[in-house]
């Protein structure tokens, strides 16, 4: 005889996370919630927080477009939705190898039902007002505010522009700094009142508060408005001084060779390409590109240096020291 395993969705203010912990424990099933999402940072040899504004949450291309780091199951550029998701996937199907249990979320349903294990799908909803007095009271935050997490108050949702729009301003123009304008700060912290206006169940308040929250969205159009700012301009040598950077005389960079770095520069993959402009275009120290991309400096500082190898050669034809 197999496992027993549960599948429990929840509408968002519902408990469900609750009922599933209290009901795992009168039938004595393991319970697995955000526990995956640490098992599978984990396994794909990540930084939790790069996996942890994507979970239980549905694609978004405004968010995190590409892994840059991980072990030998992630690719370069691998989008963390799809890196989540099968990471959680192999897992969710051990777990139900393994023993009775309750998972929460995660589509276990639908990844357990696609590989013919049997399972128990359940669903936990409540009605609105109950919903919006249970986010209160998890959350400490007035009514209106519940109510703009529960369902689309327009009047709600203003009142948090109004007690917010100050700071998200603030985390966007520091990921900006140096490369976008006034003007895209401000459109990446209202990018983040539209995702809460458009998925207001997005939002866990488990995780850390609402202001928490709206910061991590708006650093996040924040860079990629910084990454799409240099992708559309046109880096030339002549606006970019790497004779230096790659120890080679300046006379070296003219006619093929020229057009060769050139050419090794628009290949470059992200965030290596990123991280070249902003130290030798936009003139950054790599503290503060690391702090722009979410990076520690160590990083920086080996990527740059490797970049550096492989521009070198396409110029020298060898990478020296």
């Amino acid at each position: 005889m197999g496992n027993h395993v549960i599948a429990l969705g929840r509408q968002f203010g519902s408990g469900g996370r609750e009922i599933g912990r209290k009901l795992g424990e009168a039938l004595g099933f393991a319970y697995y919630d955000r526990e995956l999402l640490t098992l599978a940072a984990k396994r794909a040899e990540v930084r939790e927080e790069l996996l942890a504004d994507k979970d239980e949450k549905a694609a978004n291309p405004w968010l995190f477009k590409g892994f840059y780091e991980g072990g030998p199951k992630v690719k370069q550029g691998q989008s963390a939705e799809d890196v989540l998701y099968d990471m959680q996937s192999e897992i969710i199907l051990e777990l139900a190898e393994k023993g009775d249990c309750i998972i929460v979320g995660r589509c276990a349903d639908h990844v357990l039902e696609s590989k013919h294990v049997d399972c128990l799908s359940l669903f936990i909803c409540a009605p609105f007002d109950w919903r919006v007095h249970h986010r209160m009271e998890i959350e400490n935050v007035d009514e209106k505010t519940a109510a703009a997490l529960a369902a689309r108050s327009e009047r709600a949702v203003a009142d948090v522009i109004a007690r917010y729009s100050r700071h998200l301003y603030t985390v966007a123009a520091a990921a900006l700094r140096g490369v976008g304008t006034e003007q895209d700060a401000e459109e990446a912290a209202a990018d983040a009142f539209v995702y809460l206006w458009e998925h207001p169940e997005k939002f866990d308040p488990r995780r850390g508060s609402l202001k928490t929250w709206l910061s991590i969205v708006a650093r996040s159009r924040a860079l990629d408005r910084s990454r799409e700012i240099l992708r559309c301009r046109a880096v030339s040598l002549e606006e970019i001084e790497l004779a230096d950077p790659l120890g080679v005389p300046e006379a070296l960079l003219a006619g093929e060779r020229r057009a060769a770095l050139n050419a090794a520069v628009d290949a470059l993959a992200e965030p290596d390409r990123e991280i070249l402009l902003r130290r030798y275009y936009f003139g950054q120290k790599p503290r503060e590109i690391a702090a722009a991309l979410g990076l520690d400096k160590k990083q920086v500082d080996n990527r740059l240096y490797q970049t550096k190898r492989r521009l070198r050669a396409s110029v020298t034809g060898a990478e020296g020291e």
